[in-house]
């Protein structure tokens, strides 16, 4: 009952969020910080109003003192309250793109000038089902500006832009809470989840300017994998894989005219759908950029050039992660 209660006194008193479009800097006015009792506050009320009729009840001139004095500091309360949010500077920061199903650190800056510090503001975002999920909690002393990092899920690739937030302070007393809405213009790039098959794809001109040669003979490096065929080398056969119980994988190792891979569309277009093949893309721009091979990547109308190192990488992922078919 008494959650219910609270329920529809705050739909009473609950204003709709102050209108705003999203910006990279935000400033706390008046018209966008709200202020109402907790539980803790209306039972405090209550104690209040007891408090009261039995002081005029009974004349008591020490519960008239008592009863005047929490109630004073309960309305300071509420200036102090009010001072966690009002004024509070907030402004963008830095993001760095992950991959689908990690999550993202949504950097924010926060700027006190004032000269108090601010104390248990916490940071809500809304989910997709309207929901709030608390992720952070911080302190801000005075005259000073700290970075804070949101962390936010991503589920899919593509373009994440950061939830609206729920900024909220109980401070000091507990009986009243303040809270705002803001809405942060940044966003990341979330790219595509990396699975797949782990054998890179060859092409014709190389199966032709190996066949017949053996393994051994093919150079010394590393290239990657490919599947199990009668007649390989055990020598080659990537046991850990083998015990772990995967399908048999063949190393294979190249010189020049396998040491470099142009990943295209078209090796990945028999997969059932546009996520399956850009995932697949991605987990060969992983391995090749960790083997350290030079790799260019082929889209409909895209074409991104040989190369590696983290510009390409990340070139080459956004590229991915954006791709709509």
């Amino acid at each position: 009952m008494t959650h219910t209660l609270m329920t529809s006194l705050r739909q009473l008193f609950h204003w709709p969020p102050y209108r705003q479009s999203p910006q990279a800097v935000v400033e706390l006015r008046r018209r966008q910080v709200y202020i109402f009792p907790t539980k803790q506050g209306f039972a405090f009320i209550f104690v209040l109003f007891i408090l009261l009729i039995g002081s005029m009840n009974y004349n008591n001139n020490m519960g008239y003192l008592l009863t005047f004095t929490l109630g004073s500091m309960m309305l300071v309360s509420i200036l102090h309250t009010h001072r966690m949010l009002h004024g509070l500077r907030i402004e963008a920061g830095q993001t760095h793109s992950v991959f689908a199903g990690e999550r993202v650190l949504f950097q924010l800056g926060l700027d006190n000038r004032h000269h108090a510090a601010r104390f248990d503001l916490h940071f809500k975002v809304q989910t997709p089902l309207n929901t709030w999920d608390e992720v952070v909690v911080v302190n801000v002393p005075d005259n000073q500006k700290i970075n804070v990092n949101l962390p936010i899920a991503s589920y899919r690739r593509g373009r994440l832009a950061l939830p609206r937030l729920r900024i909220s302070s109980v401070f000091p007393l507990g009986l009243f809470e303040v809270w705002s809405y803001i809405f942060i213009e940044s966003e990341a790039i979330v790219y595509p989840n990396p699975v797949g098959q782990r054998v890179f794809p060859v092409r014709q001109e190389a199966r032709q300017s190996t066949q017949g040669q053996h393994p051994s003979l093919q150079g010394e490096d590393f290239v990657g994998y490919r599947n199990y065929k009668t007649g390989d080398s055990p020598r080659h056969i990537d046991w850990k894989a083998a015990a772990r119980g995967q399908e048999g994988l063949i190393k294979q190792f190249g010189g020049h005219s396998t040491d470099s891979f142009t990943f295209s569309w078209a090796d990945v277009q028999h997969l059932e759908n546009i996520d399956r093949a850009v995932s697949q893309l991605s987990l060969w721009i992983n391995m090749a950029e960790k083997q350290q091979l030079p790799y260019g990547l082929q889209l409909p109308h895209l074409d991104l050039k040989q190369g590696y190192g983290d510009s390409h990488y990340n070139r080459c992922l956004t590229a991915l992660a954006l791709y709509q078919g």
